[in-house]
């Protein structure tokens, strides 16, 4: 089965992603899911790794991959229902795979029956197996495709308050190190580059 356009990722859906009204009201419940059982798996020792790109719609995942070479993924939280879009570059073109995760915490590529313990691990393992039909390869993150480096840098003090402006798309409990992540999934929030801590821009 042709998992290239997932449930959920259909072209008619593209231009809705993160609009006002029910499509925001799923986004929030995304984000309360991500912050409350994902977060603490996708940090690597307070890094967000170069494949998580948080919140960006279908259209957008396929122009940051337009011209990388074959294989260059990344990962994206979906907006339509809780869990993750794979996306990477094909050899005609990108294609979006939903990655869900079993009751038992294990995350697995939708149409295949490989489960891996985490999301870096499912990656190792598509660098050495082919994804199916299709026996393409996933070789690097767009962004160390572009830059060489794995992991963006995010240095938080979780035991210090933030100074400014604080996210607060949800209600979300945890440290603010994890809190730190909401600058990749909330377009248009940054952290400001100017303060040793972070404080959070509009």
């Amino acid at each position: 089965m042709d998992q290239s356009q997932p449930a959920g990722e259909s072209q008619q859906d593209q231009g809705t992603e993160g609009r006002l009204g029910t499509g925001f009201r799923q986004r929030k419940m995304v984000l309360k899911w991500f912050m409350e059982t994902q977060a603490h798996l996708i940090l690597h020792e307070g890094n967000v790794p170069s494949w998580f790109e948080g919140f960006i719609n279908r259209r957008d995942a396929e122009e940051t991959l337009r011209d990388k070479e074959l294989g260059c993924f990344l990962i994206r939280l979906s907006d339509k229902a809780m869990g993750y879009i794979l996306s990477y570059r094909g050899r005609d073109r990108c294609r979006h795979f939903v990655i869900n995760q079993s009751k038992s915490g294990q995350f697995i590529v939708s149409g295949d029956t490989e489960e891996h313990e985490t999301l870096r691990d499912l990656i190792e393992h598509y660098k050495t197996s082919p994804i199916e039909p299709f026996r393409e390869y996933l070789t690097c993150s767009c962004v160390e495709s572009s830059r060489g480096e794995v992991y963006d840098i995010i240095k938080v003090n979780p035991r210090q308050k933030p100074v400014g402006k604080q996210l607060d798309p949800v209600s979300v409990p945890g440290t603010w190190e994890t809190a730190a992540l909401l600058h990749c999934l909330i377009p248009g929030k940054q952290l400001d580059p100017t303060l040793s801590q972070p404080c959070y821009t509009a």
